[in-house]
């Protein structure tokens, strides 16, 4: 839950000649406030993205503003009251960023589209964003946008995410990783087939990622997916193991949830603990 403004947003109504009604209340459109999300103050753009998140869904015609303000991270300093008008002033320090990120989770699905659009690699929105905060690789920016806004909307974004995971030429490898860790707490079914079909990707960490949502989401049918891939002893151009140790770790922790034994349980022999389970299956059966 958002922690209301106090006194700070009536300041920035008397100093910034903005649009209030009695009592200091914000009575601004949804168009002022995204004018102000551009404006060269940090504190008025901070302002006007809290506002924004108080809109929820009727803030939609402020996503690509709220997009833009990504990299801007100018440190604000703000009062709020945790308990409500009669409660004790805290400080808290945050960023134009901070807020935004914030303010799109709080417009809830109708930011999945745009948001899946803008993490792609073939959007050049973020190469300005990158020059702005003055990094060169703007995959961080778009894995950001699966973490703290798609994963966090929940329920309404998960066949996004599932697309994002399938997108191995639209998505950069971290933003799909992204997506599969958010995948891992939706608790949706339908994802499971998504999660298997990145299993097999080579020279990554990628299926460890999909391994530990597989464990997660708990569907008898990875398990066999997962047996292959741990007992997989493929190997690259360089002689080392394309399944690397920590993407082994991870298929490990899966199948013990999935098939209720542990790797110690059989000596720690891979292909043992495949046959007992392969034997266990046909007992059931």
């Amino acid at each position: 839950m958002r922690i209301p403004f106090v006194a700070y947003a009536t300041l920035l109504c008397a100093t910034m000649a903005l649009s209030c009604g009695p009592g200091g209340k914000q009575s601004q459109s949804t168009e002022d406030l995204i004018q102000q999300l551009r404006n060269s103050s940090p504190e008025l753009r901070v302002y006007a993205a809290r506002k924004l998140a108080e809109r929820g869904a009727a803030a939609e015609p402020a996503i690509p503003a709220l997009l833009e303000t990504l990299g801007d991270t100018h440190e604000v300093r703000i009062q709020l009251r945790p308990d409500g008008d009669s409660g004790t002033v805290i400080e808290i320090f945050t960023t134009p960023e901070d807020e935004a990120l914030l303010t799109l989770v709080a417009i809830g699905s109708p930011v999945v589209a745009p948001v899946a659009a803008a993490a792609a690699n073939s959007d050049t929105f973020f190469s300005a964003i990158a020059a702005k905060a003055g990094a060169t690789d703007p995959a961080g920016w778009r894995r950001m946008l699966v973490t703290d806004v798609l994963a966090k909307v929940g329920a309404p974004a998960t066949q996004a995410l599932a697309e994002i995971l399938r997108g191995r030429d639209a998505y950069h490898e971290y933003v799909r990783q992204a997506a599969a860790e958010a995948l891992a707490t939706s608790g949706d079914p339908t994802v499971v087939d998504a999660l298997i079909g990145v299993l097999g990707e080579k020279g990554s960490d990628l299926p460890g990622s999909a391994a530990i949502a597989l464990g997660e989401l708990g569907d008898p049918a990875a398990i066999e997916p997962l047996f292959e891939l741990m007992l997989s002893r493929d190997v690259g151009d360089d002689g080392r193991p394309i399944v690397g140790g920590w993407t082994r770790e991870r298929v490990y922790e899966a199948l013990e949830k999935l098939t209720g034994k542990s790797w110690s349980d059989f000596n720690h022999d891979a292909a043992e603990w495949h046959d007992w389970w392969q034997n266990h299956q046909q007992e059931r059966s």
